[in-house]
């Protein structure tokens, strides 16, 4: 039956014919692949290079894309996030060229891929606490602070410059001509009015789903807190063109002009207020990155097992003798074992 078994076997390879029984099937039982004495280490300091350098480069895209220089230097954020993603591809072509040259397993690959999420990830990170916090954070900073103002007095095409404003005594919210707009998200406004009636209500305390949809109900930033009197500009040029549909349908209801509207979130410490937008952005920075460390670390350590298990897995049907790289261990290397009788020395059994 053995000799019937090694004559099948030798249609594809002659010699096992000439070859033991027993040698033959010790060569052919499933082992690992790693010679004795030969078994791959592992380079700490590559593993500590791919725990940082992605968490570096997320890092710095997202600040770089949620931060003051995007909104002071934009050309110059572009030109950084651009040397960004070219680092990555050159990272990319480096994996490629090792997994083509480099006989011995490396990291290239991962870093690559770990990178390119760290971009990814950073850019759109960075665009949210922009768009969220940051944007209007800086451009309220900007502008002009102004104090016991008097909406009754004023008109709103004269303090257009105007970021964070403490109102004047008497002066308040008109809960009785508030309205709203819904395109999707519900947006309300509700006119701030002063001791006198104007003639024209150019400010408005605005906010989002915080109204009915069905009548006149706003419930928006502070507007039941009855000791708030400031309120801190909506620059947000998306929003800001729905509150001013919502403002021309209050004009239709309730026979009021609005010549020139301000939009403002009511609030009884507008300076608290603007300092969260910041403190919310930093917050979401540093989660952004612990996540993404944490994220980056899991990733490593599945890589760090699957490094170790490379090579670990069944070899049936492989010629030991046929590959010249294969290292028996102790100083024979490449035995002819068709030379040695079963029991011999080198106890292949």
């Amino acid at each position: 039956m053995q000799r019937g078994l090694q004559a099948r076997n030798a249609q594809w390879d002659p010699r096992a014919v000439d070859m033991p029984p027993e040698v033959y099937h010790a060569l052919h039982k499933q082992r690992s692949v790693f010679a004795p004495q030969s078994r791959i280490k592992m380079n700490l300091l590559a593993i500590i290079f791919n725990v940082i350098v992605p968490c570096g480069f997320f890092a710095l895209c997202n600040y770089v894309s949620g931060f003051s220089l995007r909104y002071h230097q934009p050309v110059l954020a572009d030109v950084i996030i651009i040397m960004a993603v070219v680092a990555w591809l050159g990272l990319v072509a480096l994996a490629v060229w090792a997994r083509k040259n480099e006989p011995n397993p490396v990291w290239y690959s991962f870093l690559a891929m770990m990178v390119g999420f760290a971009v990814l990830f950073g850019i759109r990170c960075g665009r949210h606490i922009y768009e969220e916090y940051e944007l209007k954070y800086l451009e309220v900073k900007d502008m002009k602070n102004y104090t016991n103002f008097d909406v009754s007095s004023n008109a709103g095409q004269n303090v257009i410059d105007g970021g964070v404003f403490e109102f004047a005594s008497g002066n308040k919210l008109d809960l009785a001509q508030t309205w709203h707009f819904k395109q999707d998200t519900v947006y309300c406004v509700a006119p701030i009015v002063g001791s006198s009636t104007a003639t024209s209500y150019d400010f408005w305390a605005v906010g989002q789903d915080c109204c009915s949809n069905s009548g006149s109900d706003y419930r928006c930033g502070d507007a039941q807190n009855a000791s708030a009197s400031g309120a801190v500009r909506m620059l947000s040029e998306k929003d800001v063109k729905f509150y001013k549909l919502a403002v021309l349908q209050a004009e239709t209801m309730y026979g009021i002009l609005a010549a020139q509207p301000l939009f403002f979130e009511w609030s009884e410490d507008p300076a608290a207020l603007v300092a969260s937008w910041k403190t919310h952005a930093s917050s979401l920075f540093f989660k952004g990155l612990a996540a993404f460390f944490v994220f980056n670390l899991y990733c490593v350590g599945i890589g760090v097992c699957c490094y170790a298990r490379i090579g670990r897995g069944s070899i049936n049907s492989m010629n030991f003798y046929d590959d010249p790289d294969w290292r028996k261990g102790g100083p024979h290397e490449r035995i002819d074992l068709r030379a040695h009788r079963p029991g011999g020395p080198y106890g292949y059994m």
